[in-house]
């Protein structure tokens, strides 16, 4: 009887242990899962942020889907998830780009500079191709794409080619150079983010 009584007190006093610290648990167990349940809370949120309060014409952009915009500075790009771009920032650099590429190139003989507007940019992947192509066309000196604006700035040396020529250029592929028209063949083969 006695030896009973002493495992039932054992049992209890193992019982209250238990219940006392939280069935085992440290103390700091419980409130180190508390962060991970409200971070992941927070995480859940943002990611509820990202692809709300998009407009037509905001304030931000994405620099690399340039028609995905906001009001809204903590935007992310739906698309790909990337921080937005203030318009005023972006629109700072294209001004330090203009002024430089005109530095570089004012009293130049035989350089013309040129503006060349483009059918819309919709994707970093579209200026990409834009890019490469104008590198590696005779005649041009210099130039900067403003994908927001889906516009190119641009010097050439007139004695090797002329506005015409780079339109042409440009709409072989795929798109609107001005008052050129993007040939159709070329703009039914671009990728799906760039039509």
């Amino acid at each position: 009887m006695k030896k009973t009584k002493l495992i039932a007190v054992f049992i209890l006093t193992i019982a209250f242990i238990y219940a006392f610290t939280g069935c085992g648990k440290k103390e700091g167990d419980v409130s180190d899962k508390k962060p991970t349940i409200e971070s992941n809370h927070d995480e859940h949120e943002h990611n509820k942020k990202d692809t709300t309060n998009m407009a037509s014409d905001g304030k931000y952009f994405c620099p690399m889907h340039p028609t995905q915009q906001s009001n809204d500075a903590g935007a992310k790009c739906p698309v790909c998830k990337m921080n937005m771009m203030s318009k005023d920032e972006h629109n700072k650099d294209m001004m330090k780009k203009h002024e430089d590429i005109e530095g570089k190139h004012a009293g130049m003989k035989n350089m013309l500079h040129f503006e060349i507007q483009l059918s819309m940019l919709k994707s970093d992947e579209c200026e990409k191709a834009i890019n490469k192509t104008l590198k590696n066309t005779q005649g041009v000196m210099d130039f900067y794409i403003d994908i927001l604006e889906s516009r190119i700035h641009m010097y050439v040396d007139k004695s090797k080619t002329t506005k015409k020529d780079i339109e042409k250029v440009i709409a072989d592929l795929g798109y609107d150079a001005n008052d050129t028209k993007a040939n159709p063949e070329a703009a039914g083969k671009l990728p799906a983010e760039c039509k």
